[in-house]
């Protein structure tokens, strides 16, 4: 953590190349963010001589200071001057026993913060001690606990009063007023102490107490200095939370990734995904369907266990399916247990329907949906987004079992595949009973369940109707639709499919060619 500061000397004894400047970043979030006093990384060739060469580095009129530790020829670390100018373009540039660089142009904003990570890439898990112990760095393997309190050291968080010069280590610790906020997911922490770290330059460090009601669903720690619209918040950096039981952080549809909660409204019969913490299980592998329950963890819906798909606590992620029969109205409550305990009572609203096209996505087409010419494995989608996918296109001559991607043409037949279709029986008869949980559809169709609500369908502006609406056969959850592309529809590769069941509607696109 500590940086020696020193100024590099050359003797001269040979010729100085001609130093270059290629590029720059914070030295610590490693962003193009600067600011008077933050820590920065120059990157080139030849921006050090050998011993005894002297070393300067000029931002605008002011002299930077000049790290050994993290410099070398082809880098440079520095300290952007305490006074320099914010807000208006200045040069860097780099002299080398009289041979100066090209300059490279930054501007300064009044704060540039940045928090060390561990990985000291700028991203993910920060570099979180305990406070108390003076050390003990916090892991995954050694989470923070709630209530207590944790240090941080960042760059880049302002002046201090008093000033500290370019390039000082304090003898002792100054503090830095007002204080930067700091916050954890949408909470904020208690920030009870930040300042220019003794002994270090361009140093700071934070000292902050962790709420005691983290709850691990939010753990993206941002720091921000300044009010108002001149505040500037650093990238988020992740710390670990212990948690003791399950925490239902978020429940999502599968399809749109839409979250499900007391006002926004789930449907009987589609495939939810449950976003907790405190799982405590290792990740599945496979499909669990149809079993309830995974190494002691299960997810309730009103106190029924529900099927599992995947249990990924890697990715804090449980896919799952609501009951078939579930209300269409009101709320339930969903609720994961595992072997340490039981999480709270995540409420989610529900109506009949909550229709989600499952995307395929990908460059070039983000809302691409897994639509496919009936009777066959190629998808709809543009022939430049095949390749992203290993998919080999165009499919003329390959078997129609072989997954292909390209257009579709207008009159085609095509296959969409969703999920929140509602209430499906034999027949659709209103009256009819739904699949049971836990089982599926009969793969040979010898049980058709069609959606009692005919879905209202629109392809590039032009209404179609339904040859079929229902769940896919062999799956239980998962629906599908069957419908011919108008004649009339504008080729290209976005273009937009519309699904609607009552007030529940979805758009996603796939791609039509003329010829």
């Amino acid at each position: 953590m500590r940086t020696l500061i020193a100024l590099v000397l050359s003797t001269g004894l040979a010729a100085i190349a001609q130093p270059v400047i290629n590029g720059m970043s914070n030295a610590v979030s490693l962003q193009q963010t600067y600011a008077p006093g933050s820590l920065a990384v120059i990157f080139g060739k030849n921006l050090m001589g050998s011993l005894g060469t002297n070393t300067t580095v000029m931002v605008g009129s002011n002299a930077a200071y000049v790290s050994a530790t993290g410099s070398n020829s082809n880098q440079l670390a520095i300290q952007i001057p305490t006074n320099a100018p914010v807000g208006e373009p200045l040069n860097v540039v780099v002299t080398v026993a009289g041979q100066a660089s090209n300059p490279f142009a930054i501007t300064l904003a009044p704060y540039a913060p940045a928090m060390y990570t561990a990985n000291q890439m700028g991203t993910g898990v920060g570099q979180f001690f305990d406070t108390t112990a003076k050390a003990n760095p916090i892991t995954t393997a050694n989470p923070a606990k709630p209530g207590n309190t944790y240090t941080i050291y960042a760059t880049g968080l302002g002046p201090t009063n008093p000033p500290v010069l370019t390039g000082t280590m304090p003898p002792q610790p100054v503090p830095l007023t007002p204080l930067p906020a700091l916050t954890i997911g949408t909470e904020s922490a208690t920030v009870d102490y930040a300042a220019l770290a003794a002994g270090y330059v361009g140093l700071y460090q934070i000292n902050f107490t962790l709420p005691s009601d983290a709850s691990g669903c939010a753990t993206n720690v941002v720091l921000t200095v300044g009010s108002g619209v001149s505040a500037i918040s650093s990238p988020p950096v992740t710390l670990p939370i212990a948690i003791t039981s399950p925490v239902v952080c978020a429940v999502e549809n599968s399809a749109t990734a839409s979250v499900r909660d007391a006002v926004h409204p789930a449907a009987p019969n589609s495939f939810i995904s449950v976003y907790a913490v405190g799982l405590n299980v290792p990740d599945s592998t496979g499909s669990l369907f149809p079993a309830t329950s995974y190494q002691g963890l299960e997810v309730d819906f009103n106190g029924v266990a529900l099927p599992l798909y995947n249990v990924l606590p890697s990715v804090n992620l449980i896919n799952t399916t609501l009951p078939s029969n579930a209300p269409t109205s009101g709320s339930g409550a969903i609720t994961i247990k595992n072997l340490t305990g039981a999480s709270q009572n995540y409420f989610i609203a529900l109506a009949p329907a909550d229709v989600g096209v499952f995307p395929f996505g990908g460059p070039g087409a983000p809302n691409q949906g897994v639509v496919l010419l009936a009777n066959t494995y190629w998808f709809a989608m543009p022939a430049s987004l095949a390749p992203t996918y290993k998919l080999p296109t165009p499919c003329g001559g390959l078997s129609v079992a072989t997954p292909c991607g390209q257009p579709v043409h207008p009159n085609d037949e095509i296959v969409v595949y969703f999920t929140g279709g509602g209430l499906a029986t034999p027949n659709g008869n209103p009256n009819g009973s739904p699949l049971p949980a836990g089982s599926v559809a009969p793969v040979d169709g010898s049980v058709i369940y069609d959606t009692v609500t005919t879905p209202s369908i629109v392809i590039g502006g032009i209404s179609a109707t339904p040859l079929f609406s229902g769940i896919a056969p062999g799956t239980a959850a998962e629906y599908q639709i069957n419908v011919n592309v108008p004649a009339g529809v504008q080729p290209g590769n976005q273009v937009p499919l519309m699904i609607t069941f009552g007030s529940s509607t979805t758009t996603v696109t796939f791609a039509v060619s003329s010829s």
